[in-house]
């Protein structure tokens, strides 16, 4: 019999319990560097649903894809409300002409 593949729920919390050694040696002056590592790792949560339809043996491939796009997103967004601004400011400067 094959084994069964356990929902990426549990996987993430099986990749996230060999990752804690790392964490642990981060950040030996102060506990920042742990933080935003749990906080980097809890992101693939999010995705959890996604992660699962990805069918990968690799665990960490989905959940490492899962931070950078909510990264990529995050910035992007940032980014695009910046730019909107300034067109915005951009438009009432030549209306006033």
């Amino acid at each position: 019999m094959g084994r069964t593949i356990p929902s990426f729920r549990v996987a993430t919390d099986m990749e996230w319990k060999e990752w804690k050694i790392y964490q642990k040696y981060l950040g030996n002056k102060n506990n920042d560097e742990r933080k935003l590592f749990k906080q980097m790792f809890s992101i693939a949560r999010l995705y959890n649903s996604a992660c699962s339809y990805s069918n990968d043996p690799f665990r960490i491939y989905p959940i490492l894809m899962s931070i950078i796009l909510h990264n990529y997103k995050y910035f992007f967004l940032k980014n695009y409300k910046r730019i909107m601004r300034k067109m915005r400011m951009m438009i009432v400067i030549v209306v006033a002409i």
